[in-house]
């Protein structure tokens, strides 16, 4: 069975060149804009999540919800690493951080890392 991927994005042309992209590669993906899943939608293997949400940053119990299922999260943003938005993110259990604009080799190499971490 392929891992359960989920990308969280509020820009839609991500989500959907996302979805292609790790769909090619032998994920199965699903996709919606924002935090949080309802209670009764399965966990996913990984989530891909964007920091920003329509420029303004993911709320920390969103994080914290996903994380307490048990679901790493790769966080995905144009961001600087430094930031420290990012940097909190990763305090409250974000597994890594991919830095828009990435390459799909990038992309799939740090799902599959993450993956395999899980």
């Amino acid at each position: 069975m392929s891992a359960r991927l989920l990308i969280i994005d509020d820009d839609q042309d991500i989500r959907v060149f996302l979805s292609i992209a790790l769909s090619a590669a032998g994920y199965e993906v699903s996709a919606c804009a924002r935090l949080p899943l309802p209670a009764e939608a399965p966990t996913p293997d990984l989530a891909l999540v964007d920091l920003l949400d329509q420029g303004a940053p993911l709320k920390a119990s969103a994080l914290a919800a996903l994380v307490a299922r048990g679901c790493p999260v790769l966080l995905i943003s144009g961001l600087q690493p430094d930031d420290p938005r990012v940097r909190a993110a990763l305090s409250q259990g974000a597994v890594g951080f991919l830095q828009k604009p990435f390459t799909l080799d990038l992309l799939r190499a740090r799902v599959e890392a993450a993956l395999k971490g899980r």
